[in-house]
């Protein structure tokens, strides 16, 4: 993959600090394909938490001084990937974890194949189980999760883990930061889909979803 398709790995931290080492762990030793920077933002409110990871080595970290939310802490991270002219941004959730090779890699070689603008993988729990789908928004603004196999487009994905091209910022903005936590990524999703950017569900890909970090 070209040196200019780097790709900038956003982690929020929410005293989840082990859960974040796991991830980090995971995408060093797994991925291989991709030129990536990990950026860790903090927003615990945690002097400790803050010293150890300001204390992780081969991470740029940003630290806030109070917790206004996820879509906040995020968008922190979205403004440094675009600041430094990244041309992914992974979104992944600290209680996520990589379990195959070059998952991000392949995702991004599939972004480039069907030609969309946002792709996320199947998300299975600690006990191998699916719960991600190809999104079908409701008139309730939630998503329905449509199992299938297959790569799908779909109008939302689940938000724990999504690659997207930065340049989608310029039109769509950053996450609205009205929701402190949850519905922040369908928000966004819908968003993109309303612009005509194209979301792929891509099952041909696993990442470990753990859940509850964040919360």
């Amino acid at each position: 993959m070209r040196e200019k398709d780097r790709v900038a790995i956003i982690i929020l931290n929410y005293n989840s600090f082990h859960d974040t080492v796991n991830l980090i762990k995971s995408i060093i030793e797994k991925e291989n394909l991709v030129n990536y920077d990990i950026i860790v933002v903090d927003n615990s409110e945690n002097k400790d938490e803050q010293e150890r990871i300001k204390g992780l080595h081969g991470c740029n970290t940003i630290l806030l001084n109070s917790n206004n939310g996820y879509a906040n802490g995020n968008n922190h991270g979205i403004c440094y990937a675009i600041k430094n002219n990244y041309k992914f941004i992974l979104i992944a959730n600290s209680d996520t974890e990589l379990i195959e090779e070059n998952s991000i890699g392949r995702l991004i070689t599939a972004m480039n194949r069907y030609n969309v603008h946002v792709i996320g993988p199947r998300l299975v729990d600690k006990d191998n189980k699916t719960r991600s789908g190809a999104g079908k928004l409701n008139c309730y603004g939630k998503v329905k999760e449509i199992k299938t196999e297959i790569p799908s487009i779909c109008q939302g994905l689940i938000g724990a883990f999504f690659i997207f091209k930065s340049q989608i910022v310029k039109k769509v903005g950053l996450m609205n930061e009205n929701f402190f936590l949850y519905l922040e990524e369908t928000d966004y999703f819908y968003k993109m889909y309303k612009k005509g950017y194209k979301i792929m569900y891509y099952p041909l890909v696993t990442v470990k979803h753990y859940g509850g970090a964040t919360t």
